[in-house]
């Protein structure tokens, strides 16, 4: 009937009322997070070097994917295939507007859009009997493929090449497979959740054929519908946009508790306490942080220092000895100083800490112990500060946990008095501006006091000038 193939109508509730928030097309929220999930599922799945992508249906979903996966990896060159010619070549048309270096191939035949290329991507229509159309042996080791579709595309044979078969959900795939769906998958891996989090390995080697079937969960859909209403629009009064602000600071620091490895983040606490030499490393924004953290950690009575630029990273990190801990604060995880500053203090045997607002990134893969804050950023928050702000949680808690492991606390005290003395004003509160005399105006001449009548002014009289008794 001329209809989307997908449809969907997302109503958000609030949670303490049960009344509607909002009411709001789920097209756009299912497509982007069906991306995002193909996305995440690579990143842990599929070789950091890949370069290559195939499309195997060349709709919506095949699009978003192609998003999704070009922010992770280095993408190059893509091949589509569709059963309608004019689908590859609205395709190709799209891709080609927002990315005119990408090379796009519209693929004669379904196997061109799978052998010998890194990534897969399969999003067809969801059949209860697949088609079977990608045969054994066309799926090349060392390729990731992700079964937006379900197994619709792929013959029984090409999937049991695979080495790891991940999905989102076991227990909801069972309940798939019970109903006819998924009736020659080899064996499940893992939980995708279960890789995410580290319990299982991903991609081990580079042979390694890997598969994901993200059936799709239910706050999939509904942690981006929250974001999309609580986004700053510009009909939103002065308190609807601080509200949300702080709406989403207060989620930031509940997120971030949920992920903490509290294991670690006392072992980190323990190794601080012991050490003769503790270096924060941060730069932009993450520097500030690193230099209040320093200051902070001073006040234990540790040596505690903060670098901001490369050379001094380099210069400091270079003569530490294995007693030191260096700390290093990228939000992103791949600020590049921070993350030489790392790698350098390890070589010379310090104990490194990172905190970053991304799980994989290169400052994890430097670090001893790494901790992850959680931030959902959208357009407005993303550079907003209080981004930071589980950052300085985290550290917060790294220093309480450090001072008990001293057992002392700071002399705060002591501190306050020296400030007091030599660096702050009285507390005596100036008067109000309206308790304070106006200075009198001055009044021009011939000018008067508002609401009196000026008057003429009196000729001077001339006096003679007497003779001096001298002078007679």
């Amino acid at each position: 009937q001329g209809l989307p193939y997908i449809n969907g109508l997302m109503i958000l509730n609030d949670p303490e009322t049960g009344l509607p928030l909002a009411v709001m097309d789920c097209v756009w929220i299912t497509a982007m997070r069906t991306g995002a999930a193909s996305a995440i599922a690579a990143r842990y799945l599929a070789r950091p070097e890949s370069s290559s992508l195939g499309i195997l249906g060349a709709g919506v979903q095949g699009f978003t994917n192609l998003q999704a996966l070009k922010e992770l990896f280095p993408i190059e060159k893509v091949l589509v295939y569709d059963v309608l010619p004019e689908s590859r070549q609205h395709y190709k048309k799209k891709v080609h507007a927002l990315w005119p270096e990408l090379e796009v191939v519209l693929a004669e035949g379904p196997r061109q859009a799978v052998e010998d290329l890194d990534l897969v991507v399969t999003a067809g229509p969801i059949l209860r009997h697949p088609h079977a159309t990608i045969k054994a042996g066309w799926f090349s080791k060392g390729s990731f493929a992700s079964l937006v579709d379900f197994d619709s595309y792929w013959h029984g044979d090409a999937l049991q090449e695979a080495d790891k078969f991940v999905t989102d959900d076991i227990p909801q795939l069972e309940h798939y497979r019970e109903i006819g769906y998924f009736q020659n998958i080899p064996k499940i891996y893992a939980d995708l959740s279960d890789i995410v989090v580290g319990s299982k390995p991903g991609r081990e080697t580079g042979q390694e054929r890997t598969m994901a079937c993200n059936l799709g969960l239910a706050r999939d859909r509904a942690v981006p519908a929250i974001a999309v209403y609580q986004d700053i629009a510009a009909t939103d009064t002065d308190a609807d946009i601080v509200g949300k602000i702080l709406g989403g600071s207060v989620r930031s620091l509940e997120d971030t508790v949920k992920i903490m490895d509290l294991p670690d983040l006392s072992l980190a606490a323990k190794a601080i306490a012991r050490c003769d030499q503790l270096l924060f490393l941060g730069g932009g924004s993450s520097g500030y942080i690193a230099q209040d953290s320093a200051l902070r950690f001073a006040h234990l009575g540790i040596r505690a220092e903060a670098h901001l630029e490369p050379i001094g990273m380099v210069v400091h990190t270079l003569n530490l000895g294995k007693t030191a801990v260096v700390l290093g604060i990228s939000h992103s995880g791949r600020s590049t100083m921070t993350v030489k500053g790392l790698e350098l203090a390890g070589e010379q045997g310090a104990l490194t800490i990172g905190l970053s607002n991304y799980a994989r990134s290169p400052l994890q893969a430097v670090c001893c112990y790494f901790f992850c804050t959680s931030f959902r950023e959208n357009r407005v928050r993303a550079v907003a500060i209080s981004s930071r702000i589980s950052q300085i949680f985290v550290l917060d808690a790294l220093y309480a946990l450090t001072a008990r492991h001293l057992s002392r606390l700071p002399d705060e005290k002591r501190v306050s008095v020296i400030i007091d003395d030599n660096y702050r004003l009285p507390e005596r509160r100036p008067k109000r501006w309206t308790e304070r005399r106006a200075p009198q105006r001055r009044l021009s001449e011939g000018s008067a006091p508002r609401g009196r009548t000026p008057q003429r002014p009196t000729p001077e009289r001339s006096t003679p000038q007497q003779p001096s008794k001298k002078g007679r």
